[in-house]
């Protein structure tokens, strides 16, 4: 009989030990904890509902990264994005913040955007997605550098820029 005893307070122990156990951890929860990265890579495929020939692959790096919630401050910063079609672009910044929830990135650090012969350099930018595109706003202190031909053939598959309708310019006189 005493050692029904026994064995029925240990059953009843380790009951009582696996609900506190449990309980604990429904209250333990990431997130909202404060987490730090440090040299970091994440990468990833995004592919338009609208459009099914375009994937696009993205890699984001960096030296530091503190995460709360949904947002993420990041330190020593690159975005690259790759599209088969029309090639890589590599987006740099010593800091941004980074909003997970909506894949916004934005900063008032000096940004640096290039990618097929293309060098765009400013301070302050926002990038986000509108439209099933990626939108760079480059805030203030825009310098444009491209290499004529390598700009020329991005321009043949109308990257970087895309224009609903682009004004014909009339024939210009030959000079003798």
């Amino acid at each position: 009989m005493l050692n029904k005893i026994k064995i029925a307070l240990r059953l009843l122990f380790c009951f009582q030990a696996i609900f506190c156990l449990r309980a604990k951890a429904a209250e333990f929860n990431l997130s909202e904890s404060l987490i730090y990265l440090d040299h970091f890579t994440a990468n990833g495929i995004y592919q338009p509902e609208a459009s099914r020939d375009q994937i696009l692959h993205w890699a984001v790096r960096g030296e530091r990264a503190t995460l709360q919630g949904p947002e993420c401050n990041l330190s020593g910063f690159e975005l690259s994005v790759h599209n088969p079609t029309e090639g890589t672009y590599t987006l740099q910044s010593p800091q941004c913040e980074f909003s997970r929830a909506s894949f916004e990135f934005r900063s008032p650090a000096a940004v640096l955007l290039q990618g097929r012969g293309l060098h765009i350099s400013g301070i302050g930018y926002d990038v986000y997605g509108k439209d099933q595109n990626l939108l760079l706003v480059i805030r203030s202190t825009v310098q444009i550098n491209f290499q004529r031909q390598r700009f020329a053939e991005g321009q043949k598959s109308a990257a970087p820029f895309r224009h609903k309708s682009r004004p014909k310019t009339p024939p210009t006189a030959e000079k003798p």
